[in-house]
This record gives C-alpha cells, structure tokens and sequence, in this order.
C-alpha cells in the first residue's frame, strides 16, 4: 500500500510529504521534501498526485486537525462582537478527538483554533482539496483500517509515541 505523509504547516515551504510503501509491517520510505521548496514547485501535484494515480490502494496521512470543535461552529455562528460565549472553554476549543487522546496518552494535542495550529490546519485541508482536485480521486477521511482505494486520516505522532511508550 502506498502511504504518503502530510506534516502540515501555514506555509506550503515548511509542509512536508514523505511517500513510502507499506509491505509487511513495514514502511520504506521512497521520497520525501518539502511541498513548496526551491528545486520542486508543489510537490503535491508534481509527485504526490502521479504516485495516487499509479496506486491500487493509498492511505494519506496528515500531522494536523482535519476538523474544528462542533459547538464553535455554532457558538461563531450566533455570536455578536462584546457578547460572551454559551459554551464553556474547553468545549468549544476542544474536539471530542482530543479528548479522547489525552485518555489514551495522557498528552494534550494541541488545540485547533488556537494560534498556529489552526493555520496549518488550513493549509492541510487546501492541500488535501488540491490532492482531490488534481488527481480526480475523492480520497475520504476513513475511521478504520478496512478501506478500499483511496483514503486520509488525521495523525498525531507525538501521541503515537508516547502510546507506544517512545519519546516524544
């Protein structure tokens, strides 16, 4: 299976892809860079989309949130400037996902509508809609590991890490 890596960031300069096959329980990496670098215009379209293409199956893996916390779409939704919010903090900042890592791992994942993070998960989600787009697949976010073709998930290394008892 191919497996490509997203490690996201605001600016496409400093977003990285790797492209590896998974075989065996073990990954090979083939290629990696920079999405937007000096010696390679948009990786994405120019690398990562001709080996979707060729793949029978694809898993896109992205470091950064792929979604915001439900009850700030509609908190934002209703709020008038100088009015205070219904829901509390960490509701609204908080996905249920992130909760659920901090469960597991016992590590806070980073908050998606706070500072930089909400800005690479913007650049991720434009880079996921350019992978659609220009390799004419749908690529689904999936939630388990029985997907056929094409597919992406949200990942957290650090957690990962620290669930398997590694440094992080």
């Amino acid at each position: 299976m191919l497996l490509i890596g997203l490690d996201a960031a605001s600016d496409f300069s400093k977003f990285g892809y790797a492209i590896g096959h998974y075989e065996h329980g073990r990954v090979r990496i083939k290629q990696a860079g920079l999405v937007d670098s000096l010696g390679e215009r948009n990786a994405l379209v120019s690398i990562v989309v001709p080996e979707l293409r060729a793949a029978a199956k694809a898993l896109i893996a992205i470091d950064a949130p792929l979604g915001w916390p439900a009850s700030l779409a509609v908190e934002l939704s209703n709020h008038q400037a100088g009015e205070a919010f219904a829901s509390d903090k960490n509701a609204m900042f908080r996905r249920a996902t992130d909760s659920y890592v901090k469960v597991l791992t016992k590590k806070n994942p980073l908050e998606v509508g706070a500072d930089k993070i909400a800005r690479a998960a913007h650049s991720a989600l434009a880079a996921l809609k350019c992978l659609r787009a220009e390799s004419g697949l749908a690529i689904p976010l999936v939630w388990d590991t029985n997907f056929a073709g094409m597919a992406a998930i949200e990942v957290y290394p650090a957690g990962t890490l620290k669930a398997r008892g590694l440094p992080d």
